[in-house]
């Protein structure tokens, strides 16, 4: 690489690793989203999950060698909801 060139790349490769640096950071700061029921114990949660993910589920393909499932999740979230879940999301 020539001499001339050397300043200008490393002001992109800089600037490259910040910009890389921010969005590392922002995702770091995304929001979790969880499902909580007052009361349930972690069984209650596990089975409750179990069956809300079983009633969602819908094969897509299905053949000899494989089967292909797709959980839709609004119906899964309708699920939890009914049976007294709520989706709490925290920082």
């Amino acid at each position: 690489m020539p001499k001339s060139d050397q300043p200008r790349h490393l002001t992109i490769c800089s600037a490259t690793g910040v910009l890389l640096a921010l969005g590392l950071l922002a995702a770091c700061a995304e929001s979790t989203s969880s499902w909580v029921k007052p009361g349930a114990s972690d069984e209650e949660f596990r089975a409750g999950v179990y069956l809300c993910t079983q009633r969602a589920r819908a094969i897509i393909h299905q053949s000899e060698r494989a089967t292909i499932t797709r959980t839709d999740q609004d119906a899964y979230a309708r699920c939890l909801r009914q049976s007294g879940y709520e989706k709490v999301t925290r920082q």
